[in-house]
């Protein structure tokens, strides 16, 4: 990286975490909220720092989050320990810094998989004369860096502090793609894998995302991927196991394909028009499959991929890439495997 490259890197950064704290500073004047923040943190059993450690041996609340758990805890006990009683502040605090520095990953991240991309495409120099990734945009990673921070899906999740187990399982999920890209090795990216999971099990797809980035990996990564496998599927049983069985909606596996059709069409079309924004709690399988919005979900993503095939010839690989590892991210929350929390809606994420 020379001079100027590292130049204008520094100039994004900064550009991201002032807009950022601009835009999202308010929060930090916010309460918490009686919608399960009262439930994990304020009502959660009396820790102390000898007991800290008991969040890694049992779930609680139906989940396991343990290192979700692990941090609000610490939090918690530091305010106990200079006598203040349970304030909002420092986990608003924790989930704009949880946020700027994923808005920062994602744009190291889009220059990286353009940079990874074009030398493996034509195997020659991987800057250009600007010192940029040659091939792929600097500008098109501060757009796509901006549109993560500033789009407004973003803002239940900084703005509630529950919503931070979110933004904690996609920060080590972005640093684990990171380096998994950056240097190939597997044994950082899997123990940040492990953390993410143990933050929220939703990150259980990132190794498939990741060899959808770099695909001729796939075969030597055979025996990574059964390590994988084992460990999110320890995480997801544990999970699981500490739901109640009774709250779980009965939806026959046949039917299970359009629950995610509908979730997945609903999820785009927050992604192009975000509005309305309220929770969207009540869309239930039952009410998908009742009312039949899997419709127009299937019609929302039919024209989508029709468009991605008309375009298709002209999308840089990167793109391409980056679609497919999104997809695996978002594919664990569509509501193939039913839980508890689609009692009150498949789309609550």
């Amino acid at each position: 990286m020379n001079k100027i490259n590292s130049e204008s890197r520094n100039k994004t950064i900064v550009l991201l975490l002032i807009v950022g704290a601009l835009i999202y500073s308010q929060t930090l004047n916010y309460s918490f909220l009686h919608w399960d923040d009262d439930a994990h943190i304020l009502s959660h059993p009396p820790l102390t720092w000898a007991t800290l450690v008991s969040v890694f041996t049992q779930p609680y609340y139906g989940l396991f989050i343990p290192v979700t758990y692990f941090l609000w805890g610490c939090i918690s006990l530091a305010l106990s320990w200079f006598h203040i009683p349970p304030h909002p502040f420092p986990f608003h605090a924790l989930n704009l810094l949880l946020h700027l520095l994923n808005s920062v990953q994602v744009y190291s991240l889009i220059k990286l998989v353009g940079l990874d991309t074009r030398a493996d495409k034509f195997k020659g120099p991987r800057t250009n004369g600007a010192g940029e990734p040659a091939g792929f945009s600097s500008g098109a990673a501060q757009v796509g860096a901006l549109l993560f921070l500033l789009h407004p899906l973003q803002v239940g999740g900084v703005a509630w502090i529950s919503g931070g187990r979110d933004l904690l399982s996609s920060a080590f999920g972005l640093w684990a793609t990171r380096v998994y890209i950056n240097s190939g090795r597997k044994m950082l990216p899997t123990i940040l894998y492990g953390l993410g999971l143990l933050s929220k099990p939703s990150l259980i797809f990132l190794p498939l995302g990741l060899l959808a980035l770099q695909p001729e990996k796939a075969k030597k990564s055979i025996p990574w991927l059964i390590l994988c496998s084992i460990l999110g599927g320890f995480i997801l049983f544990w999970t699981r196991a500490a739901q109640s069985y009774s709250l779980m909606p009965s939806v026959a596996w046949f039917r299970r394909p359009l629950v995610a059709i509908d979730s997945l069409g609903f999820y785009l079309r927050k992604i192009i028009f975000p509005y309305p924004l309220s929770v969207d709690y009540g869309r239930t399988p039952e009410w998908v499959l009742q009312n039949n919005s899997f419709l127009l979900s299937g019609a929302c993503l039919l024209a989508f991929v029709g468009m991605l095939g008309v375009f298709r010839p002209f999308l840089p690989s990167a793109v391409k890439k980056g679609l497919g590892w999104s997809f695996f991210l978002i594919l664990p929350v569509l509501g193939w495997i039913p839980s508890a929390q689609q009692s009150i809606s498949t789309v609550p994420h």
